[in-house]
């Protein structure tokens, strides 16, 4: 992770902490950082460096606001002048931020320093100016930041006004005091221009005079007053390294209507703050008239602007789990395709025969080795159990004891306690995409033996196969994998294809069983006649077949899936699997202000997040590229749905002899780790000896490569010894046919060794 993506990690959980709530942080695309009291959403801009000092402040002003601005307190002042926002902002700065410091004394330190920087980078514009001239709310705002750091003279009215400022609880005591100061400064203005006519002339500008200025200056290029890079001549090193800590409170005037969820995101416009720059009333280009008016809390918000990132390369963009998703638009349930299927296989000759008589091979070939592999399931299960038994006095004496009362202490009976064992659930989800074309066969085998270990074990179970195929164009025509919420993911055209279910019924399940087998015979058309059995020309439905690689998609669906699966279940242990070949292709962009698709991938700090549990994740990039990867998104999202869901994760990634440098680079390898030749060839020696290896860098909890094609294939070759063998040569034929029946059974024994610890 990079230094500037750690502060922001940090910056973020000290904003939770101050707040003591799970506020959302979003260092965003805005020109100024605003606090929704409504939303509870913190928006902090990205700004070209971040001082760590500065940013402290910063964020403890804007988490004050949200501990002690009230969330309709600015509801009753729509009538108010333009004007009249920019002194409210100052009362309310100094109360705020006198309450923060005062819950955590740590801050002090922390406002002291940073305020001290930004006075000597002109952050206020008072460069050159008397600032006892000033107007006495500009000189209220400095004194209330800077204290001691400042020699500034109040009149006696003044210092009254500066000590109710520094002492007000209320946000009614704000208000109060916010008219007189108005009303008074107004009063100040008239006077002091009769005295200094040229000092006041500033005040008397309104919004066209500011345009005007811009444009002169502008048109002075790299004239004086401002240097090449657009910063404010005098602007100090410190301050090119520091964040901005002066924010405002945005008037509801002019806060136009907006369509909006039933859980309050925008939809289709860039979501509003109660405090985003005064809504325009109190900003530096078109919400002032001339008059009294706060001169330093409106530079202040000129140079926020200048100080924002605006690298595309540097901003961080929010990809957001959609908040609500309607699973049954994307899942094409079992009895569906139970149904299609069928209908399609209604001119095969003797179809429900044939269906029927696979089933029962099947089932016999494999029945020994679930029946096995079941009783391995429960003595791990009850092992477990017992071994996190314990024993309890009951403070009943033992009679069978009592006669060493003398010399024993422990002559109390005792229970031993034995611990439930705890329910597992498991949902899978199958790649089905050209590339598993030559592994679907064994594949789906591995599949039908799962579902057939979690029958008989009464594990709740659902599968289900991630497709780009089913009702592709209907589905993006019908608009169902568009989002409506800015920022979230739009999930295009894909599908979940159920195989299996724990609701299921036998004679659900085993019709289920003979679809699976008469698909997998259809891809077994790469070997042998016999490999496809009867089924190798049966066909699929159109929408049945495999095409492209929707892994994120089907990610970000689970994160929905699993936990309505949890609920609707009950289990204790969640485990999620997916079983892929290959990269995701990228999800099909993000709902945008305009209410179109957007790619955010291309550029800026990505950020994985779901807004409905306050979980995410950051996306690293390619340092030697520009744009994100495939696989730096999976991982990602992989971490996130663990986070939402708290469901163990695995995978199993199919592999050929020419994939397998590939895997071991994505999978295996630490990231920045040197490259070992004899690390790889290690790898590669026990990949071919056991079929399998362990890989942690996925995102995943554990993932397996497997060594694909016939491997997969759960083939019985029987006990095979020539006649008069050995006693000895019996047990060692008998051994090696029992471990190739598990290593037949790759996916359901490794499923089995993880779920029953």
């Amino acid at each position: 992770m990079s230094e500037p993506a750690k502060i922001k990690e940090v910056k973020t959980i000290l904003a939770k902490l101050l707040a003591t709530e799970n506020l959302t942080v979003e260092f965003a695309n805005v020109e100024t950082a605003s606090f929704d009291v409504k939303n509870r959403v913190l928006l902090i801009p990205t700004f070209k460096d971040i001082d760590a000092e500065v940013l402290d402040l910063f964020v403890g002003h804007e988490v004050s606001h949200a501990l002690y601005t009230p969330v309709d307190g600015l509801d009753a002042m729509k009538d108010k002048p333009k004007n009249y926002f920019g002194f409210m902002n100052v009362v309310e700065d100094a109360r705020i931020e006198r309450k923060i410091q005062s819950k955590y004394p740590g801050l002090k330190k922390c406002f002291y320093n940073s305020y001290g920087k930004l006075l000597k980078s002109n952050f206020f514009h008072t460069d050159g100016q008397d600032i006892n001239k000033l107007l006495f709310i500009d000189r209220l705002n400095l004194k209330a930041k800077l204290g001691t750091q400042i020699d500034i003279e109040f009149n006696a009215d003044e210092q009254k006004f500066y000590d109710r400022a520094m002492t007000t609880q209320t946000w009614d005591e704000v208000i109060a005091l916010t008219d007189e100061l108005f009303e008074y400064c107004q009063q100040e203005l008239e006077e002091k221009q009769k005295e200094m006519p040229e000092t006041m002339q500033q005040y008397m500008q309104g919004s066209d005079d500011n345009q005007e200025q811009e444009e002169q200056e502008q048109r002075q290029g790299n004239g004086e007053g401002e240097s090449s890079d657009g910063s404010q001549e005098g602007q100090s090193d410190d301050f090119e390294n520091a964040d901005d800590a002066e924010e405002d409170i945005k008037s509801p005037a002019d806060a136009g209507e907006e369509e909006t969820d039933e859980e309050g995101d925008v939809k289709s416009k860039q979501p509003s703050s109660p405090r985003a720059d005064y809504d325009n009333k109190a900003s530096d280009e078109d919400g002032i008239d001339p008059g009294a008016k706060a001169l330093t809390d409106i530079a202040s918000r000129q140079m926020q602007k200048k100080l924002v990132e605006n690298d595309e390369r540097k901003i961080t963009q929010y990809v957001d789990i959609p908040k609500t998703i309607n699973l049954k638009e994307y899942i094409v349930t079992s009895e569906t395709m139970n149904d299609e299927l069928r209908t399609h296989w209604s001119s095969i000759s003797r179809r429900d025969e044939i269906l029927s008589k696979n089933l029962k091979e099947f089932k016999n070939k494999n029945q020994k080795v679930i029946n096995y592999l079941a009783k391995e399931f429960e003595m791990k299960k009850a092992a477990d159990k017992y071994a996190k038994a314990s024993e309890s006095k009951t403070g009943v004496l033992n009679t069978n004891k009592l006669f060493s009362y003398k010399y024993n202490d422990d002559i109390f009976k005792k229970n031993m306690i034995i611990p439930n064992g705890k329910d597992h659930g498991m949902v899978f989800f199958l790649d089905w995409s050209g590339s598993m074309c030559d592994n679907l066969k064994g594949t789906m085998e591995q599949l039908l033996c799962l579902a057939l270990f979690c029958k008989k074990c009464n594990i709740p179970f659902s599968a289900y196969a991630f497709s780009s195929e089913y009702e592709k164009r209907t589905m993006n025509s019908r608009g169902v994998c568009q989002s409506q919420n800015i920022n979230e993911i739009n999930l295009g055209a894909v599908a979940l294809l159920e195989f299996f279910n724990d609701k299921m019924n036998t004679k659900q399940f085993n019709q289920a069983m003979e679809n699976c087998i008469a698909i997998s015979g259809m891809f077994g058309r790469y070997g042998t006649s016999n490999s496809a059995g009867d089924f190798a020309y049966w066909g699929l439905p159109r929408s049945y077949y495999i095409g492209g690689t929707p892994l994120d998609h089907a990610i970000v669906l689970a994160t929905k899936l699993v936990p309505e699966f949890q609920k609707r279940t009950g289990v204790q242990i969640m485990n999620t699997v997916f079983l892929t070949d290959g990269s995701s292709h990228m999800v099909d962009g993000v709902y945008g202000v305009n209410g179109y698709d957007r790619d955010p991938f291309r550029s800026g700090n990505i950020i994985f997040r779901d807004k409905k549990t306050g979980k995410q994740i950051s996306v690293q990039r390619n340092p030697d590229t520009s744009y994100i990867s495939r696989l730096n998104c999976t991982k990602p999202l992989y971490k996130l749905f663990k986070t939402i869901t708290g469901s163990n994760t695995c995978g199993f990634f199919i592999a050929s002899n020419r994939d397998f440098r590939y895997a071991y680079d994505q999978f295996v390898v630490t990231p920045g780790a040197t490259f070992d030749y004899y690390d790889v060839e290690a790898k590669r020696k026990q990949w071919m000896k056991e079929k399998s290896i362990v890989a942690t860098n996925s995102g995943l909890d554990e993932l397996y490569i497997l060594k694909g094609g016939k491997h997969l294939e759960t083939s019985d070759e029987g006990l095979q010894v020539e006649a008069g063998a050995s006693k000895g040569a019996l047990t060692s034929a008998f051994k090696k046919m029992n471990k190739g029946k598990l290593q037949n059974r790759v996916i359901l024994s490794k499923f089995i060794d993880k779920i029953a610890a």
